[in-house]
């Protein structure tokens, strides 16, 4: 019985969260609030009372299984740039993944997805850039910027 019973309690907390990836579409914007940094490019956010979790369109962060440490770095930069209780504007682009990959605006405009390129702690998801080609050329450009200037990971990387 207890099995059944906490199985049950799972079912009901998946068809919750499918329930919500299926209420967003692509283009929708909203305010968020940032309640907790996963990874990188991974935040869990609260819209309108509930809890969700999203990911950073076109910026891809190293994670913990890529065998090195450079994730948990990235995740602090994130963690400083959107600390709990921040404010965000989200966009979603794309709802092909597990969570909806959205841009992230902090409440000064500025990208979190081209600040992490920028300073060196994602690059350039390569699905995405079939679909947004202006995204797809600054974040290159910014990538080759935090390489040359050895930013972030590239700190680590051999020439």
């Amino acid at each position: 019985m207890r099995l059944f019973c906490i199985t049950l309690a799972g079912v009901a907390l998946l068809s919750a969260g499918i329930a919500r990836a299926e209420d967003r579409k692509v283009g929708d914007t909203f305010e968020a609030i940032v309640r907790d940094v996963r990874l990188a490019d991974v935040l869990k956010v609260e819209i309108g009372g509930r809890e969700e979790t999203i990911r950073l369109y076109a910026a891809m962060t190293p994670g913990p299984l890529d065998g090195d440490h450079t994730w948990m770095d990235a995740r602090q930069f994130t963690s400083e740039a959107v600390p709990f209780g921040t404010r965000i504007q989200v966009t979603v682009k794309n709802l092909d993944g597990v969570y909806p990959f959205c841009e992230v605006l902090l409440p000064d405009g500025t990208s979190l997805g081209e600040l992490l390129v920028r300073n060196g702690w994602a690059h350039l998801r390569k699905d995405h850039a079939k679909e947004d080609k202006a995204v797809a050329e600054l974040f290159t450009a910014l990538e080759k910027f935090a390489s040359a200037k050895r930013l972030g990971f590239w700190r680590y990387h051999k020439d």
